[in-house]
Formats: C-alpha cells, sequence, structure tokens
C-alpha cells in the first residue's frame, strides 16, 4: 500500500532562529532573526517564460490539461480533472485532505462543513455534513488511523491545550479523546491551532501546531517580546498520549509536510514578519518584497531526518512576496513537488515547482495547475496534493470565480469550488 504522504493546512506567520536541530522539550530563547541566504533560483519567471495570460490560464482551467514551462516555452501536459460537490460554507483556503490507509483508492477532502470522499483515485466524488469537532471548523486537519479511524487535533485563542478528537464514521460524529498540554516555559502561549497532522508508515502520528505569545492577528509583527513558534508533538498510540515538542521554525506556519523517498520529512512552511531590532533597515528591499512590505512573506523549507524529533537546514524556496503558500508531494524516485499560490500577481494561478533531490535542489521549471476560470475575475486559493499508485499526484486546488473575493477573504465564503487535478511531472 502507497506510504501516506501528506499534512494538513492552517494559518500563521513569521520567521526563525537558527539552523541547528531542536530536540523535543529543549527550551530555547526566540532570537532576532539574521537575514538568511536568498536563493539564485528566482521565482518570479521559471522555466525561461512569463505567466500565461489571465485568459490562457482561465481556458487551462476549463480543460483537461495543465501548462508546463521549461526552456523557454509553454506545452500542454495531459491531465483529469473533476469538480467535487460544493459546500455552501466553503472557502478557497479551506481543505484537508487524507489518503485511506486500508485502501490506497479511497481519498477525503474536508471543506469545512462537507467531508467528500473519492474511491477511484479522485475521479468521481460523494460527499455528506462533516460533524463539528469544535475549536478551528475553519481549518479541519485530520488523519486516519491504521483502523480507519479519524482523528483530529484543535485548539482555539485563550486556551492551554489542544484538544484531540476522534471519529468512528468517517468524520459525520466526533467525541473528544485525549489533549495536547501546551508548553508554559519558557512562556506561556495564548494562541494555537493546528498545523496538520501527518501518518508515518509505522503508525506515528506527528501534530504540528502553531503556539503564539501574541493575539490573534498580531503574530506577524515582531514588536514586543512577541514570537510564533511552530511545535511538532508525537504520539505512537493512536493519539492517545502526546510527547514533545520539538521546534520546527520560529515564526512559521501554514503548509504542509512530505515523507521522501529516502525516509527524511520535508517540511513546507510560510515565513512572514516585520522588521526585527537587529534587522538592517533595508533588509525587505534585500529579500525582494520591497519599501512598505514585511521583509519575509515567502516560501521555506526545512527537513527531518528523525521521522520529526529535530529539524535542520531552514532555507528559502520562493523570492516573490506573496508567494507565501505551498504543499508537498513527494515521488518514489526522489522527485518532490510543492504546488504554491500566486495571488498577487495580476494572472492568480496555483503553480507547481520540481526538484530532483528531494528539495535540496530547484528545477527552472514550473507547472501551472490551477486558476480562476473566469478571464481576469476570480482568485485562486489553496491546494494540497496526495500521491496515488504508479507517482501519480492528485491535487485539491481552490479557486473562487467571485470577483469580490480578490480583496475579501470573507466574500469567498460560499464562493469557492474544489477542484481534484490528476497529474504527474514531465522528465
Amino acid at each position: 500500500m502507497k506510504t501516506l504522504r501528506l499534512l494538513a493546512a492552517a494559518t500563521a506567520l513569521i520567521a526563525l532562529t537558527t539552523n541547528v536541530a531542536v530536540h523535543a522539550g529543549q527550551p530555547r530563547k526566540a532570537k532576532a532573526s539574521k537575514m538568511l541566504p536568498i536563493p539564485q533560483l528566482k521565482t518570479d519567471v521559471l522555466g525561461g517564460v512569463a505567466s500565461p495570460s489571465a485568459e490562457k490560464l482561465a481556458a487551462m482551467q476549463k480543460g483537461q490539461y495543465i501548462l508546463h514551462a521549461r526552456a523557454g516555452r509553454i506545452t500542454k501536459v495531459s491531465a483529469q480533472k473533476s469538480r467535487l460537490p460544493h459546500d455552501p460554507e466553503g472557502h478557497i483556503q479551506i481543505l484537508a485532505t487524507a489518503l485511506s490507509p486500508q485502501d490506497e483508492h479511497t481519498v477525503y477532502v474536508n471543506q469545512g462543513s462537507l467531508m467528500c470522499k473519492s474511491t477511484d483515485d479522485g475521479r468521481t466524488w460523494t460527499s455528506y455534513p462533516c460533524g463539528d469537532w469544535g475549536g478551528q471548523v475553519h481549518q479541519g486537519a485530520f488523519q486516519i488511523l491504521g483502523d480507519g479511524r479519524f482523528i483530529t487535533v484543535t485548539g482555539k485563542e485563550g486556551g492551554v491545550r489542544a484538544e484531540v478528537s476522534i471519529s468512528s464514521d468517517e468524520g459525520r460524529t466526533w467525541r473528544r479523546f485525549s489533549q495536547i498540554n501546551m508548553p508554559t516555559q519558557p512562556r506561556r502561549y495564548l494562541y494555537f491551532w493546528t498545523y496538520g497532522i501527518v501518518r508515518l508508515p509505522n503508525g506515528t502520528l506527528l501534530c504540528a501546531v502553531l503556539a503564539s505569545n501574541a493575539k490573534d492577528g498580531e503574530h506577524g509583527k515582531g514588536l514586543g517580546g512577541t514570537t510564533s513558534r511552530l511545535l511538532a508533538y508525537r504520539s505512537t498510540d493512536d493519539g492517545k498520549t502526546w510527547q514533545g515538542p520539538s521546534t520546527v521554525a520560529d515564526w512559521s506556519g501554514e503548509g504542509g509536510i512530505a515523507r521522501t523517498a529516502s525516509g527524511k520529512l520535508l517540511a513546507v512552511l510560510r515565513y512572514q514578519r516585520n522588521l526585527l531590532p537587529d534587522d538592517p533597515p533595508d533588509l525587505a528591499i534585500r529579500t525582494g518584497s520591497g519599501p512598505g512590505h514585511y521583509p519575509y512573506k515567502h516560501l521555506f523549507l526545512a527537513d527531518s531526518d528523525d521521522d520529526g524529533l529535530s529539524w535542520k537546514n531552514f532555507r528559502q524556496l520562493t523570492t516573490v512576496f506573496g508567494q507565501s503558500f505551498g504543499f508537498p508531494a513527494a515521488l518514489d524516485d526522489g522527485t518532490v513537488v510543492v504546488v504554491r499560490t500566486d495571488g498577487y500577481k495580476p494572472n492568480r494561478n496555483g503553480q507547481a515547482m520540481i526538484s530532483y533531490d528531494e528539495g535540496q535542489t530547484w528545477e527552472d521549471e514550473a507547472y501551472y495547475i490551477y486558476a480562476p476560470s473566469v478571464h481576469k475575475m476570480g482568485h485562486a486559493g489553496y491546494s494540497q496534493s496526495v500521491v496515488l499508485a504508479d507517482d501519480l499526484i492528485l491535487t485539491i486546488a481552490g479557486t473562487s470565480d467571485y470577483g469580490p473575493c480578490l480583496n475579501s477573504w470573507d466574500a469567498c465564503l460560499g464562493k469557492s469550488d474544489l477542484t481534484a487535478i490528476r497529474w504527474k511531472p514531465e522528465r
């Protein structure tokens, strides 16, 4: 059976401290971040060609193909697409995806209030109401245990613990199961939510939670000693008890984790923060964000060689301000795909970057995976991917063709759709 390689999404902010691995339970003082090395590969134009027009992207969204930019040319790559059932409370940034460990052809997608299910590798879909598990209804990160039960971890502002809930009926109803106690030293966190949950091949659960000592909406300010930290907890008994945490990165969150062919874990993180006291004053210009912006609102990566006990090699992936949500998928030959958003450009789309060495180096090419299907209107949201048999990638992507979504998060509620895209990168 195919190894499950995913982690669910959520939201968060901001920066890092060092590239030294931090082990479970080891306290660490948050430091002002220094400028990190900027990648040589610039992600404003990949493949040697500018982004297709909004009109061509809209046509791609409606067709059974995606676009591939490489060596100065854009070509069509065959893809199979299907629309998931519409969630009347859905949003382009609300989705969580999991493969069944009991049947490699069965995929579940939580849209918030609607759970969707496919038993044919994402070709067709059924749906049913998703039970309210409390807390972060907008996120819905979940995982599937070896016996078929669903498990989720939720948190909310002002809490001191994350609640673990379990479902024996595929997410229709939930009951409280256990809890994860948040650390109180060296600081007491005021706010946290679940970044995602991954189930490793040996059954170990790895749950990452964003913890902040700032109130909601203030994570990225970097002032007054506030900090946000992505913490990882582990369970070896199907979520009954949890050990940790280890620190993945500071001022980071929102993305996913994939297990690569060698067994390494690759985390894709949103790294975003304001200037800190020790930063050079022109840091935003150096990082490409530009005057008046955060110096960092980019995708970064981190590795773990010990199933999440420690993390290292924190590094930058994207070089354009706003390219800050990404989700990885890892293939059996060492290829890693990160599908990320280009939500701030006029031609908004979801674009895939390619690495052939498990995320250490990246190719000068890109796949355009999804976009609004209305010319010059709508918005491209978040996505998650799982890997099916024969290294076929199934990407679940959120889009909206509703114009006001461009300027309002709330406007997307009920005006969003999810598309299942079955595709494979070309060598």
